[in-house]
């Protein structure tokens, strides 16, 4: 093959798999939706989870957050300790368009960028079981 394309990267999150906090909560809120809702807004979630993917540390934020609602703390660190249970699924458009570059030769390589510093992602066998979804559709 002749390109000058050197490399093609994909985002992981929202691009390569789909999580969605729901999914860990749920066992947390039996399955209601608007609690978690409810929680997710009163702790501004979306401002947390942003900042963490500006590089703000996951460790800082788990600490802060916990003592600013001390109430919810177990749940905050539910959220850091069983983050792969927020992965809903591998998104299969993405997964066909990575066969159809490693079909045309371009070398297929999950990339997996986290900015977090002591991440749930920065964990090894969180890594492996998040890659281990991913490449079992691929290997389709």
């Amino acid at each position: 093959m002749s390109s000058s394309i050197q490399a093609i990267i994909f985002d992981f999150g929202g691009v390569l798999i789909n999580w969605d906090p729901h999914k860990l909560f749920n066992k947390y809120f039996s399955n209601d939706s608007q609690a978690i809702d409810n929680f997710l807004t009163e702790i501004n979630f979306l401002a947390w989870n942003l900042s963490m993917d500006a590089g703000y540390p996951f460790t800082r934020v788990v600490q802060e957050l916990s003592a600013q609602f001390p109430q919810y703390a177990h749940l905050i660190r539910a959220y850091d300790q069983e983050w792969g249970d927020t992965i809903t699924w591998v998104i299969p458009e993405i997964v066909e368009i990575l066969h159809e570059l490693k079909t045309a030769g371009y070398n297929s390589t999950v990339l997996q960028i986290c900015l977090w510093k002591n991440s749930p992602l920065s964990n090894t066998n969180m890594r492996l079981s998040i890659y281990s979804k991913v490449f079992l559709f691929l290997e389709k």
